[in-house]
């Protein structure tokens, strides 16, 4: 998803937000703990990709200027749903995510939105809202 707009001093462009997801296999355990616990399940990865992209040329193609990635909680299970808006000349990139609790006895599946805010290349970071 590509938009918005930044500006740093005479230059200026628009974000591009991609979201990845890396998936691995846990180490394996001994067989007390797999009996236990039972199979291992694979790692959820994910993180959000910002590029800073220029464009001097409205015709030309757009250059990277910077790049950065902007983690997620490591107990994230799923997600997706990327929205990116502007307030107040505030520009903001939002991703929904459901995430695994334990309680007692029983698991949960709580949904919650992390909002990062955008500024000039190299300059974002994680806010409650926007």
């Amino acid at each position: 998803m590509s938009g918005g707009r930044w500006i740093d001093g005479e230059e200026a462009g628009r974000y591009r937000i991609i979201l990845t997801r890396e998936d691995s296999m846990p180490p394996a355990r001994g067989l007390g703990r797999r009996v236990l616990n039972g199979p291992p399940r694979p790692h959820r990865y994910f993180v959000v990709v910002v590029q800073w992209l220029e464009q001097p040329d409205p015709d030309g193609p757009a250059t990277v200027r910077t790049v950065a990635e902007l983690p997620l909680r490591k107990d994230v299970e799923w997600a997706g749903e990327l929205s990116l808006g502007g307030v107040f000349g505030r520009w903001c990139a939002s991703v929904a995510t459901t995430r695994l609790t334990h309680t007692l006895y029983w698991e949960n599946h709580k949904r919650e939105v992390i909002t990062f805010t955008l500024g000039p290349p190299g300059k974002a970071h994680q806010v409650p809202a926007c």
